[in-house]
């Protein structure tokens, strides 16, 4: 299987990150608590919002609803 690696800037060291349910956006949380939404068809950010809360990130179901877990 061939992929592609595209690199986008959605913060200092993310690592938290689920796709969409619709498969159609990467949602990723850094440490320090921003979370970035990328748009999986074009390889862009369409969105990041600075939520204090580092950690794990899930996806629900949901429309654009994410939640983290911290320690």
């Amino acid at each position: 299987m061939d992929w592609v690696q595209t690199v986008l800037p959605v913060g200092k060291a993310a690592e938290g990150f689920d796709v969409s349910p619709s498969g159609r956006e990467l949602w990723t949380a850094t440490p320090d608590g921003t979370l970035s939404v990328v748009d999986l068809q074009t390889s862009t950010v369409t969105g990041f919002e600075e939520t204090g809360l580092g950690g794990a990130l899930t996806v629900w179901p949901s429309p654009r609803t994410a939640g983290t877990s911290w320690s």
